[in-house]
């Protein structure tokens, strides 16, 4: 039978895991992005930059909220369900993927479409919500808080097209690089239909 997610659960998560490292990374991810973002329109864009930085800011807002709130479903889990889902991410490889991105970033080194790993972290962040949505029945305003992430998600997506689109880039290598990258790595090939999640 599937487990019912009690919001008064007395167990909490202790120490660093995986997943508030996944979910970390994912809001540095956006700081990372946007810094770079402002360095590669440079100076000579005033106009441009001002509005980069208002597309920005949204973007590292709204990464940072889905951070927050992924944190509360966390919270509320009990350790098995934490030891599944630190599993989960371990396995796939993301973290590493993420950290080396990070660095990549925030270095002054050259950086050809990384825009893909951005995509990759928020579909899984999708499918971890698909495997919960699995797992556990949800209560009623965990339901609720769910559909706020992923209006978050769709707000993240329309404001990535919009920075590229600002700076010039054909978003659509993405798709390309996404499908060629699933198939590459198997176990992350189901994330190709993980674009909505699934409450009840």
């Amino acid at each position: 039978m599937a487990k019912e997610i009690s919001k008064s659960t007395e167990e909490r998560p202790e120490g660093p895991n995986s997943y508030a490292s996944y979910f970390s990374n994912f809001s540095e991810l956006a700081v990372q992005f946007s810094a770079g973002y402002s360095r590669q329109l440079g100076e000579d864009n005033p106009d441009e930059v001002e509005q980069l930085n208002i597309f920005t800011g949204v973007l590292v807002d709204a990464t940072r909220s889905v951070e927050k709130e992924m944190m509360t479903i966390f919270a509320e889990l009990d350790n098995d369900s934490r030891s599944l889902l630190n599993r989960h991410l371990d396995n796939s490889g993301i973290l590493k993927m993420q950290r080396s991105t990070i660095g990549i970033l925030a270095s002054n080194k050259k950086k050809s479409k990384l825009e893909l790993i951005l995509e990759i972290v928020k579909k899984v962040s999708l499918q971890l919500l698909d495997l919960l949505g699995d797992i556990f029945n949800f209560p009623d305003w965990l339901n609720k808080l769910i559909k706020i992430i992923t209006k978050l998600f769709q707000i993240i997506d329309n404001v990535v097209q919009m920075i590229l689109e600002l700076l010039g880039i054909n978003g659509k290598f993405m798709q390309e690089a996404e499908r060629n990258l699933l198939t590459t790595f198997p176990m992350w090939h189901n994330l190709s239909t993980v674009l909505t999640t699934k409450p009840t």
